[in-house]
């Protein structure tokens, strides 16, 4: 039969989640014991007391309670199955006043494509191409153009593209395969003409010469000049270039949610869910908020002109 975390475990859920899990199903347990009921007995509107219960303490944020019903839909999915109980009360309580995404400053197609094209464009110092420094500069330059292109036109998260390794290429079919994940489903996504040439470029040549620079071997695709094996500086330092470009843009998230965003505009919503490796719908839902055409009032409460 399995336990409770044998069951979460199954369901991909990391060991620390499940411990955090039991604990809140420990808060159930002794609020049940307290009303003097099972849990098996437990119904809608039981469930909708314990709620008040714990929302009165005044220490309970309504996100905090979300994932404590998140955890008791599990846990009654899991009586289901072993035949404890027939309905699951917690499937349809949500908990309502959960401050959701804010708006963001979404970036078109078109201004995404443009930073694209525009960037490492005048990065060539004449005078000082033949210094090492120049030399390492302009490697990391086209590494970093590469990476902008998975970003603005592929939508990988930050997580993703370390993740990615020589092997998640295949330029012939014109495609990247992300592997999936605990967070994320894997898929196979199509490059652009202009990303084809560019990842060539990259993979033949200006990997491996950064390679020869750092004195590395590594399966990773994207690979620094550094001792580190991590991205966090890359992506520090191209975002920094960005934002000369582009001053609108904040994050890398940002960017990631200007693709969704516009995914959701011209596709279906499953196609852009699977596109950008949600798990659940909902997920790609989310984004919906950030379609400014349909949000005129709130860009201009939010980023006012003049």
């Amino acid at each position: 039969m399995g336990t409770f975390s044998d069951h979460l475990l199954s369901k991909g859920h990391s060991s620390a989640s499940v411990e955090a899990e039991r604990r809140q199903l420990g808060y159930f347990f002794t609020w049940c014991d307290t009303e003097g009921m099972e849990p098996e007995e437990c119904g809608y509107r039981d469930l909708l007391a314990y709620v008040q219960h714990m929302r009165k303490s005044g220490t309970i944020k309504p996100i905090t309670m979300q994932k404590y019903m998140g955890t008791l839909r599990h846990f009654f999915a899991w009586q289901i199955q072993n035949g404890k109980r027939e309905d699951n009360p917690a499937r349809d309580i949500d908990i309502q006043d959960i401050q959701r995404k804010v708006l963001q400053v979404m970036l078109t197609r078109a201004e995404l494509e443009r930073i694209y094209q525009q960037y490492g464009s005048g990065e060539v110092d004449e005078a000082n191409k033949e210094q090492n420094w120049a030399k390492t500069s302009a490697l990391a330059t086209k590494r970093n153009k590469v990476i902008l292109g998975l970003l603005v036109f592929q939508g990988l998260s930050s997580h993703e593209l370390q993740a990615l390794t020589m092997k998640s290429l295949e330029l012939r079919a014109g495609r990247v395969i992300v592997e999936g994940g605990r967070r994320h489903n894997g898929r196979s996504l199509t490059l652009e003409a202009a990303q084809v040439m560019d990842l060539m470029e990259y993979t033949l040549q200006t990997r491996n010469e950064l390679l020869k620079l750092s004195g590395k071997e590594a399966e990773a695709l994207f690979v620094s000049v550094g001792s580190g094996s991590k991205l966090n500086n890359t992506l520090n330092k191209l975002l920094h270039q960005i934002t000369k470009l582009e001053p609108k843009v904040k994050t890398m998230q940002q960017l990631r949610a200007s693709v969704i965003t516009h995914w959701i505009k011209t596709l279906n919503l499953r196609e852009a869910q699977h596109r950008a490796g949600h798990r659940y719908v909902s997920s790609t839902e989310a984004y919906l908020i950030n379609d400014l055409e349909g949000l005129a009032e709130d860009v201009a409460k939010f980023h006012p002109i003049g």
